[in-house]
């Protein structure tokens, strides 16, 4: 009895779960996705991309409580989401992260893709600037390509 609802379980867990609908705007690909570089503009990303799904206002604060000198940074910021959320637990998001620069402008800061499933998400892509280097860095999973077809 108890193996026969064990299965069961399973069963409507799968079935709720399908291996992947698409949530973004066709044209939405990983070789695309790839050509956003940090510091480019809404306009730049849009003529890639196309207009994100949701644009959602940010704002973000540094804040240095150890130093004598206490500083509090404020930029103002916008974040492009390129994908929805699915009520299914077994799809990617996107996002594209903008942030105010020296001249006032939204300049693209960093971007993130997440594959949700089953019990746990994980990141596939992201690219950022290296507090260090200055450099762009980035890195990826084999998910992402799969999950960002051409």
């Amino acid at each position: 009895m108890k193996f026969s609802i064990i299965v069961i379980s399973l069963f409507t867990v799968l079935s709720c779960c399908p291996d992947q609908r698409q949530n973004y705007p066709d044209g939405i690909t990983a070789s695309k996705i790839r050509l956003i570089e940090i510091g480019m503009s809404k306009t730049d990303v849009i003529n890639i991309l196309g207009q994100p799904l949701m644009k959602t206002p940010q704002t973000h604060y540094t804040y240095k409580p150890f130093n004598k000198d206490t500083t509090i940074v404020f930029k103002e910021g916008l974040t492009f989401q390129y994908t929805k959320r699915l009520e299914e637990c077994n799809y990617p998001m996107l996002w594209v992260h903008f942030d105010t620069t020296e001249n006032k402008e939204l300049n693209v800061s960093s971007v993130y893709a997440k594959h949700y499933n089953w019990f746990d998400d994980m990141g596939i892509y992201g690219v950022s600037k290296n507090d260090k280097t200055g450099k762009q860095t980035s890195w990826e999973r084999d998910a992402f390509e799969e999950l960002f077809k051409e």
